[in-house]
């Protein structure tokens, strides 16, 4: 059962949505906020800078070539590559 419904008392989730009708809400939210952009080749793709942090503002897009037809573009945090130095 979703959070959402889970916080109503019992009494009133009848008359709620149900989790499908949520999900399906948060699917259009998300594609009204982020249209999908379709690119036929890497050099077609623009990072915005939005796009090249993660949530704590930390660098993400570590690595990009640029707009070459061989683009080699990496995407991790600092953090995610010590723990992989580390595993290795």
């Amino acid at each position: 059962m979703s959070k959402p419904l889970q916080a109503m008392s019992i009494e009133s989730r009848p008359a709620g949505p149900s989790d499908n009708a949520i999900k399906q809400r948060v699917r259009r939210l998300k594609r009204k906020i982020f249209p999908t952009i379709i690119h036929k080749t890497r050099e077609e793709i623009i990072f915005p800078d939005k796009y090249t942090l993660d949530v704590r503002g930390f660098p993400f897009l570590l690595h990009d070539d640029g707009p070459i037809s061989d683009r080699f573009i990496v995407f991790a945090t600092q953090q995610n590559l010590e723990v992989i130095i580390l595993i290795c």
